[in-house]
């Protein structure tokens, strides 16, 4: 199951032990991080649960102007500037791979 999660997701290798370490290490993923999904992307409850989850602030709206550039940016515009799959992925890895999941 990891292995095929690996090849998926284009990673060399995975393991979930490693990636429960690293959420103990690094604390909440999405800590100080804010979240807004746009209405047409699917499994919108699914990912405000991942969210909420992960430390990360859910927005019902999205913000006037919002800071999803740089690096590591503070605002995530899911289904705008991400795609959804940034949120499922991070999830099992404890990994933001930004520039993958960039639209």
């Amino acid at each position: 199951c990891e292995a095929a999660f690996a090849k998926k997701q284009g990673f060399f290798e995975y393991s979930l032990t490693e990636a429960v370490a690293r959420s103990r290490v690094q604390g909440p993923l999405l800590d100080g991080l804010s979240v807004h999904v746009d209405a047409a992307v699917p499994g919108k409850k699914e990912l405000q649960l991942l969210v909420e989850a992960a430390g990360g602030q859910w927005l019902r709206r999205p913000p006037p102007s919002s800071a999803s550039s740089g690096p590591r940016p503070s605002v995530l515009l899911i289904g705008r500037t991400f795609d959804a799959e940034l949120l499922r992925e991070a999830a099992c890895t404890q990994i933001l791979r930004f520039e993958r999941y960039r639209c």
